[in-house]
């Protein structure tokens, strides 16, 4: 889990400020009892070779804070993961108000307390862009592909509806 979470903040640390176009942009669109399109930090994603697992994140930094971070088995590729897929872990959290908000949607995945899962992504990934290897894995800057999710309120919040998700990278 550790490794995933460390791969999650790679993924979302290779990208750019709000509003920058970098590695061939990224926007994002939420429609429900919110609604909005936003620049986003450019996709990216890691390998963890000594998990064998991948990890893909992008981010919207601001007063709507939109966060994308799901692991799955493997080294990454092109292709579709959903929140179904087998070793999926993570998904997509829609903050209204910033980071210190508890106005918040979530699709999440892969918890292990079953609970805590809900909503529904997928993430069809569609150039992997260009990877850097190092002694733990391999870096992916540049990816394209999409991200959509169906976020209902997480619990315990003062979110109301449900949201949805969908990301151009």
């Amino acid at each position: 889990m550790r490794a995933r979470i460390a791969l999650a903040s790679l993924a979302l640390s290779c990208g750019g400020a709000q509003g920058i176009t970098i590695n061939g942009g990224c926007s994002a669109s939420i429609a429900g009892s919110q609604s909005g399109t936003f620049d986003c930090n450019a996709a990216s994603g890691g390998f963890d070779t000594a998990h064998g697992t991948s990890a893909v994140g992008l981010s919207v930094p601001g007063t709507t804070a939109i966060t994308v971070a799901v692991g799955f088995p493997g080294d990454l590729h092109t292709g579709t993961f959903t929140n179904a897929t087998a070793g999926a872990t993570g998904g997509a959290t829609i903050q209204l108000g910033g980071t210190t908000s508890n106005t918040i949607w979530g699709a999440l995945a892969g918890s292990s307390n079953p609970a805590q899962n809900q909503g529904t992504w997928t993430l069809i990934v569609t150039d992997t862009g260009t990877a850097t290897t190092n002694s733990s894995g391999k870096a992916y800057l540049g990816m394209h592909g999409t991200f959509d999710a169906t976020a209902p309120p997480v619990p315990g919040g003062t979110a109301t509806g449900t949201e949805t998700l969908h990301a151009a990278f």
